[in-house]
C-alpha cells in the first residue's frame, strides 16, 4: 500500500466532523477547528476554498452534519443546533461556494441527519417517538413516518 501527498504542508485537517466528495472526487470537509467550517480541497488545481462561518448570525452555522453530495457539484447538510437544512453549490473553476438555506424546523422532531430524495422530499433519521425514519416535505415538515425502533420484547418496547 502506498500513498501520495496531494497538497503538501499547506493544509492540515484539524478536527473533521464529516467529509463528502463532489462529483469529480474533490473532498469537502466540515472542519470544526478552522476559521471556516467548510473546506474544499481541489488537489488537482492546488486550491483550498473555505466558506461558512461558525456563529449564530443569519448566515452562520453551529453544528453542521450529514454532508452529502447530490446534483453534480452541490452538497447538502443539516445544522443540528440551528435546526436548518442548507446546501452548497461549488464552482471549482472559480473557487467559489454558494451557500443557500432551504428550511428551518422549529417543531418537536429531533433530526440527526436529513437527506434529499426526490422532488423536494427529504428522508430524516433522528429521535422520534413512533418511527425510525420520517419523510419531510419541501418546507421540512413531517409528511410520513416509517418503521419502529427495535426492541427485545414488549417490556423493552414500552420504555
Amino acid at each position: 500500500m502506498c500513498h501520495e501527498v496531494l497538497m503538501e504542508e499547506q493544509y492540515v485537517i484539524g478536527k473533521p466532523r464529516d467529509i463528502s466528495l463532489l462529483s469529480d472526487s474533490v473532498p469537502v470537509i466540515i472542519n470544526m477547528q478552522s476559521g471556516a467550517l467548510f473546506q474544499i480541497l481541489d488537489y488537482r488545481n492546488g486550491k483550498l476554498t473555505e466558506c461558512g462561518n461558525r456563529g449564530q448570525g443569519p448566515s452562520e452555522f453551529l453544528y453542521p452534519t450529514s454532508l452529502k453530495g447530490y446534483l453534480g457539484n452541490t452538497l447538502s447538510f443539516w445544522d443540528v443546533n440551528r435546526k436548518r437544512y442548507s446546501s452548497m453549490s461549488v464552482s471549482l473553476k472559480d473557487s467559489v461556494a454558494d451557500l443557500k438555506h432551504h428550511f428551518n424546523i422549529r417543531d418537536s422532531l429531533f433530526h440527526y441527519e436529513i437527506f434529499p430524495i426526490v422532488e423536494n422530499l427529504y428522508v430524516a433519521s433522528g429521535m422520534y417517538e413512533d418511527y425510525r425514519l420520517v419523510i419531510l416535505n419541501e418546507q421540512g415538515h413531517f409528511k410520513k413516518g416509517y418503521g419502529k425502533c427495535p426492541s427485545r420484547d414488549s417490556r423493552e418496547e414500552k420504555i
